[in-house]
């Protein structure tokens, strides 16, 4: 007759104890599906956030792309002026007028070639302005320098004014006096007899000297001077 009760007793216990672990169970699903849903949630709103991000610097690259190629960084309006032309070879180089970004800007066409081409030994940027530098001066001896012409021989070579000057080679103010310190010991007397009035072989005078001193190579090397 007791142990109807005990039983009782124990049913109601084991009921009571199962209802309460499905209770837990069920919270702590619930927690972990509601963490879940939570970290879910953050994670859309960090992709959200990124894809915005990437997005706007989209814009900002586009837009910066559209100031670069309309005239350079900065808000002042495109300004036109004298650019090297990069596209063509160096010979061929000239300077045009134009916008551009990506090459350094020129009041004028002649600053643009003598600062963007100054070594252009084709000359073509400077043929290109309206009106060209000459390539040597009209007056050949205008600035009074003459020197003496190496690249021809010896008894036919004289002094002479061509533009440029060799490298290295002497100069003189007059053409007597480079053929004097050039051309002493000349025998053929080319170079004197190139000056506008040339000395005669013999000149008229009382001593029948010359203006000028030269050597005597007539005369033995012990006995001249």
């Amino acid at each position: 007759m007791k142990i109807a009760p005990v039983a009782l007793i124990s049913t109601v216990i084991a009921t009571a104890d199962a209802v309460s672990f499905r209770e837990l169970v069920d919270r702590a699903t619930g927690r972990d599906r509601d963490r879940s849903a939570a970290e879910t949630e953050t994670a859309a709103e960090t992709e959200t956030a990124a894809a915005d991000d990437r997005e706007g610097a989209a814009v900002d690259v586009d837009a910066n792309r559209e100031l670069r190629q309309g005239n350079c960084w900065g808000n002042n309006l495109p300004v036109a002026a004298w650019h090297p032309n990069y596209s063509l070879a160096w010979p061929d180089g000239r300077c045009q007028f134009t916008v551009d970004c990506n090459s350094p800007a020129y009041a004028s066409e002649l600053a643009c070639c003598k600062a963007a081409y100054a070594g252009q030994v084709s000359g073509t940027c400077l043929k290109n302005l309206p009106s060209p530098p000459t390539t040597s001066p009209t007056d050949a001896g205008a600035s009074g320098l003459y020197y003496p012409d190496y690249y021809t021989a010896w008894p036919d070579a004289g002094c002479i004014t061509t533009r440029p000057i060799p490298s290295g080679r002497p100069t003189y103010s007059t053409m007597l006096a480079c053929c004097k310190g050039a051309y002493g010991g000349q025998a053929s007397g080319k170079c004197l007899s190139m000056l506008p009035s040339p000395p005669t072989a013999a000149p008229a005078g009382s001593s029948g000297t010359a203006d000028f001193f030269y050597p005597d190579y007539d005369t033995a090397w012990p006995d001249a001077g």
